[in-house]
């Protein structure tokens, strides 16, 4: 019995590791295993232990300290040229003209831009995902196309030499299809290689090995493509929203606390501290060892003034303030591209929907057209030239229909991805 149930698991664990990924299983292994959004992960991570480094500087700080060695003078002051101290501080700053402040605001915000690049990066290895698997589709339905298009030419030049042989047709013909039926398979072939290549990037955006034998569901038109037409007409594209304009201007802030910081250093830095000391000194080589001991305890206020520094502080002032013009320009381009991009992915989706409909169209035509020609070509009354041309236009027309669908779902992707959009899809 249990040899039974055993033999039942590893079947069953068999059969699932064996089913087809479909698109969201492909967009969840690849958030698992991305060595980019990992080491963004632990950007994040670094940036979340600054912050804490950072608000540490508010807290008491405990030391200890000691001293042990030879103290020798001449002329001889002590009757004991050892020297020993020991001691515990407990030190707190309490002011220092905000400095700690703005390295503590510049620490959250350098994280606030961290977490919005991990965000980013997690949105476009989702849309490298979806993008691949849509050519995976698109190259799997273009494969089945091209094999239908062989058998096809292959069942005319069959048909066309058996009539040869009877004598009703032109050895000219027999030649036209048996070429139409190379270039067919030649076609075939060619598809299979494109395939095999469209499913090892994949797996490559995956963090997969490319050798690593993994089969993909096809892309499911109805469910996904419907869902990303409905999430785009929810949202609009808000260009202060996406995740590239709101990096850079954090960044920029970080910048103007940055040269904040540095026009702090030419007024007077005034730090308020206080300490509580426990000391031991003098307890080595001596009858009164651990006598010498006691408690201290200071408050004051230490004021440093600057006075002269060669220009130091003045050029780094001004170079900061350069950067930050530099942030400005960056947020300004940055919106610029956005737009543009924005715009074109826009109108190549319009062009998609309006480009598909007439190809759907010029399908029907092209078929019923073939249809046809194929009837009346058994009948003597149209050239093989005819129907040759027929076939490809129609093998034709259907490449173009896959290319155009899987273009106006790859558009409508991209929408979802500077909408911000791209990630809630994953969760309907």
């Amino acid at each position: 019995m249990r040899s039974f149930i055993f033999l039942f698991s590893v079947l069953t664990f068999s059969t699932l590791e064996a089913a087809p990924l479909s698109l969201r299983e492909a967009v969840q292994i690849a958030l698992k295993n991305s060595p980019s959004l990992d080491s963004k992960r632990r950007d994040l991570n670094i940036s979340q232990y600054k912050v804490e480094d950072k608000f540490a500087q508010f807290l008491p700080q405990l030391g200890f300290k000691s001293e042990h060695g030879l103290d020798h003078t001449v002329p001889r002051r002590h009757h004991n040229d050892w020297r020993s101290q020991a001691e515990i501080e407990l030190l707190e700053k309490l002011y220092d003209s905000g400095r700690s402040q703005s390295q503590y605001s510049i620490a959250k915000l350098q994280r606030e831009s961290t977490d919005i690049a991990l965000s980013e990066q997690r949105d476009l290895l989702i849309l490298n995902v979806i993008l691949q698997f849509l050519q995976v589709s698109l190259k799997t339905s273009l494969v089945e196309g091209a094999e239908n298009k062989h058998k096809a030419a292959k069942k005319q030049f069959d048909f066309t030499n058996d009539v040869f042989r009877q004598g009703l047709k032109r050895r000219s013909d027999v030649m036209r299809f048996k070429a139409q039926m190379e270039r067919s398979e030649l076609a075939f072939e060619q598809s299979k290689v494109d395939l095999a290549l469209a499913i090892s990037s994949l797996k490559v955006v995956l963090g997969k090995n490319s050798d690593e034998a993994i089969e993909f569901a096809p892309f499911d038109i109805e469910k996904d493509g419907t869902s990303f037409a409905s999430l785009i007409k929810s949202s609009p594209v808000i260009l202060e929203d996406y995740y590239s304009v709101r990096r850079l201007t954090a960044n920029k802030k970080v910048q103007e606390e940055k040269l904040d910081l540095a026009r702090s250093v030419n007024t007077p830095e005034i730090n308020l501290r206080s300490s509580i000391k426990y000391r031991a000194e003098n307890y080595i080589g001596t009858r009164s060892s651990w006598d010498d001991r006691g408690w201290n305890y200071f408050v004051g206020i230490e004021v440093n003034i600057p006075i002269w520094d060669w220009g130091i502080n003045k050029r780094n002032i001004l170079s900061n303030s350069e950067q930050l013009y530099q942030k400005e320009n960056d947020i300004r381009a940055e919106r610029n591209s956005l737009s543009d991009k924005v715009t074109t992915v826009h109108k190549n989706l319009a062009l998609a929907e309006k480009s598909y409909m007439l190809i759907r169209d010029l399908v029907k035509i092209e078929q019923d057209n073939y249809t046809q020609l194929d009837l009346e070509y058994k009948t003597a009354k149209v050239s093989v030239l005819d129907l040759i041309t027929a076939t490809d236009n129609l093998a034709t027309a259907n490449t173009a229909l896959l290319q155009t669908l899987y273009d106006k779902i790859g558009f409508q992707a991209q929408l979802l991805f500077y909408q911000g959009r791209i990630y809630d899809w994953t969760h309907l």
